[in-house]
């Protein structure tokens, strides 16, 4: 392909004009050779959503050129783009949120594009994907061409000016621009999340098929009724498939008379309703007395319970006969009554869970151990829910059962218009108060975006710590990372071992020297590259207590980021911590790793902007997950030595901090990652990519290795609903979900409980060699 330069197997094209806000995007060729496509690179951002121009100049044979975008069920939609001109092409098209693979293509002949055979690209002089807001999306699809077109088009917004107004003209214009194939939430729910006569069938019998049959007291607090909410709640109660249930009514004697009687009617018209009059503030705890159930489920009283609920939940109950609390996942129903907004929730995460009551809706409860621990505690108002959560979860001895089904639909009001609010708020409702957080902390604390900090006790003694670094040259990049540990890390018991890997250049050695005499370690590691065998080998000469795992590319800028991850490393039963690492323009590399993300494993959220809060604040906060990268991680020395350290045998550059992740968690070892130990990641500074052609033999034997040893259990990480794709490092709806369906017979409920899963979904897309060493920047 002439008129493009290739580096490092990117295609560097002109970005345009300089000084736009919003991203622009390189094409690069795909890993397996093909010549008949380029492949929009993410790798420094996810895959852009929302208005964008993509501009072609130069192509100088008579071929039809396409934008393929392949949506997260695999569905393909060709959008072919204007013939270049002298200028070359601009085209404006509006994605969608659920593509995940964007091409460019060409075809040969004249023929229409399904039945054109592909054809190998043509030269192009310039080649642009930029995202641009919705004001310059609007201007451009009514201003472009001639003056007739846009007459035309001022005369379709008047027509729907008056139908709809602006909202709807806008509206109007955008689906214009829009695919009509790509699936949505609501195709969604169509497609498996809406049963039919016949699976209805099925779980009704299946309802009578079980064993154990345990009770369920629903309780609903019916003191502040609003249009039909509560009588729909009513309603979703007694449509239940599984009939052992009763519905606990509370209200205040001094309810208006008009719901006093629409209650009174409920309960006469079936038997399973009981109404809770009350003169006391302590409502929710009536209800409690009032229950009979072996379990409580807590409703709120104007949302919804799918039909298939309390079954699935007794079904989960009867494989996990022990479980002190279940919940589920669960959407919103907005104004116009249309479910959106699903949280597909983590399997248990008690740090997540410190921060945020991710537990909500629906959460059920063993009845006697809510007695046991005093029932709710009233003072918290709205935030009685969560501190019931926490204190449940303190107390329980036995697995806290994830059911990942929607079965709670949350009805949005005028004060949470986004489910980021309802999180937000019914998280921080008991942050204020010391009985709603874990009994070993200090307190709480204003963290990042609308949620709270735990604050845990620092060590009596700091335990020391040993940083590994590996290098090969780059002295410049290499100084930046020893200086932060010496002069910008603020942690007393750090010792900095550099691990030298065939350093030729003489400024390099005479930084070795330099440095030596502040009391850091140069060990020579001579010999071809290998992340693995080298932090081995320095890890097994270490005196600390803790390891360090560090590339030379890292750069520190708060001097507190140590002593937050050692602290958490003292939680119970951790392994080892991952920090937030930043990419050079303040975009994120690393916000935890997703296992079977884009085929083996892969950075949740890279390239989303510093402040931005990912999937329900999980950027936010500290959470449990799988895998985290070896670019910045502690671990514990003695547990590495246990498990075998890095395997150099078979992942000598890529997934060993994976692999290692695993094996840690397979010994009972939590993975934690904080946003609160920021650094900057310079990647693949001085090592390059691993895509480079000598490279991909050995990358591809190292996926081939990581889904030979770890097939069985790369299924479904317990940290990322298999609701959601494993195409797309921003969480996104899976075509068809890797869980079975409540009516396909198997049941996730009888999956084991989370501390005895490991990990995720393959797949067949090329994974980006960031996961993992093979950024270590070394070679």
């Amino acid at each position: 392909m002439t008129g493009t330069s290739i580096r490092n197997g990117l295609y560097r094209l002109p970005f345009g004009r300089r000084g736009s806000l919003r991203r622009r995007y390189n094409f690069r060729l795909p890993n397996d050779g093909a010549v008949d496509k380029l492949i929009l690179d993410d790798s420094h951002a996810p895959v852009p959503a929302g208005w964008v121009v993509v501009h072609v100049g130069g192509p100088s044979v008579d071929v039809k050129l396409t934008l393929r975008l392949t949506a997260a069920n695999g569905s393909v939609h060709d959008i072919q783009l204007k013939r270049g001109g002298r200028g070359g092409s601009t085209n404006l098209i509006r994605l969608p949120d659920a593509v995940g693979e964007v091409a460019l293509r060409s075809h040969a002949g004249s023929s229409g594009i399904g039945a054109a055979a592909d054809a190998a690209l043509p030269a192009l002089d310039e080649l642009v994907l930029r995202e641009i807001g919705p004001a310059e999306a609007m201007l451009r699809a009514v201003f472009a061409g001639g003056w007739r077109q846009i007459v035309l088009r001022l005369r379709q917004i008047s027509v729907a000016l008056r139908r709809s107004g602006i909202g709807g003209a806008l509206d109007d214009i955008a689906r214009r621009h829009i695919p009509s194939d790509l699936p949505s939430y609501q195709d969604w729910i169509d497609l498996y999340d809406r049963p039919n006569i016949g699976q209805v069938a099925g779980l009704r019998e299946r309802a009578a098929a079980l064993r154990s049959k345990p009770k369920f007291s629903v309780l609903v607090d019916a003191n502040d009724p609003q249009g039909r909410g509560l009588i729909d709640t009513i309603e979703s109660v007694r449509a239940q498939l599984y009939e052992n249930w009763e519905l606990c009514l509370v209200y205040r004697h001094s309810l208006e008379l008009a719901w006093r009687t629409v209650l009174q009617r409920q309960a006469v018209a079936d038997s399973r309703i009981r109404l809770c009059p009350h003169s006391t503030t302590d409502a929710t705890n009536d209800a409690v007395s009032l229950a009979s159930g072996a379990y409580i489920a807590l409703v709120r009283h104007d949302d919804v319970l799918a039909p298939h609920s309390l079954l699935m939940m007794a079904e989960a109950i009867e494989a996990h006969p022990d479980a002190d609390l279940l919940y589920s996942d669960e959407d919103l129903i907005d104004e116009n009554g249309r479910r959106c907004n699903a949280y597909f929730k983590p399997d248990f995460n008690p740090e997540l869970l410190h921060t945020q009551n991710f537990v909500s809706h629906l959460g059920v409860y063993r009845a006697q151990l809510v007695r046991d621990l005093g029932g709710f505690h009233s003072d918290f108002a709205a935030g009685q829910d969560y501190d019931l959560a926490l204190r449940v979860t303190a107390a329980t001895r036995q697995p806290v059962i994830h059911v990942p089904h929607v079965l709670y639909h949350r009805r949005l009001d005028r004060r949470r218009q986004t489910s980021v609010d309802w999180q937000a708020e019914d998280a921080t409702q008991a942050a204020q108060q010391p009985a709603a957080i874990p009994r070993e902390c200090l307190g709480v604390a204003p963290g990042l975006g609308r949620y709270r900090r735990v604050l845990y006790p620092p060590p009596v003694t700091w335990p020391r710590v040993s940083a590994i670094v590996p290098t090969r040259d780059h002295a410049d990049v290499l100084r930046t990372c020893i200086d932060g540990l010496l002069d910008g890390t603020d942690y007393p018991a750090l010792d900095i071992t550099i691990v030298d890997n065939d350093s030729i250049r003489p400024e390099t050695r005479a930084y070795f020297d330099a440095v030596s005499l502040r009391g850091v370690q140069v060990l020579p590691y001579p010999g071809p590259f290998n992340f693995s065998a080298i932090n081995n080998a320095a890890a097994a000469g270490a005196r600390g207590e803790i390891l360090l795992l560090m590339n030379n590319d890292v750069s520190v800028s708060d001097p507190g980021w140590l002593r937050e991850m050692v602290t958490l490393m003292l939680r119970a039963d951790v392994g080892a911590v991952g920090a937030r690492l930043l990419y050079a323009d303040g975009s994120l590399q690393h916000g935890g790793v997703v296992l079977g993300l884009g085929g083996v494993a892969g950075h949740l959220h890279r390239g989303a902007d510093a402040d931005d809060g990912g999937y329900f604040g999980h950027l936010h906060v500290v959470r449990e997950v799988s895998c985290c990268t070896a670019a910045c991680l502690t671990v514990w020395a003695k547990t590495f030595a246990e498990v075998g350290g890095l395997d150099a045998d078979n992942l000598p550059i890529a997934f060993n901090d994976v692999d290692l992740c695993i094996r840690l968690r397979a010994a009972g070892r939590r993975i934690l990652w904080t946003p609160f130990a920021t650094l900057t990641h310079w990647e693949s500074k001085s090592r390059g990519s691993d895509h480079l052609p000598d490279r991909i033999q050995h990358f591809s034997a190292e996926v081939a290795y990581m889904k030979a040893r770890w097939g069985p259990e790369l299924q479904s990480d317990p940290f990322f609903s298999a609701n959601l794709s494993l195409d797309h490092n921003i969480p996104t709806l899976c075509f068809p979900p890797r869980v079975p369906r409540p009516w396909d017979g198997a049941q996730a409920a009888s999956r084991p409980p989370r501390e005895h899963m490991v990990a995720a979904e393959t797949s067949e897309r090329p994974l980006k060699p960031e996961v993992g060493s093979s950024s270590a920047d070394v070679a």
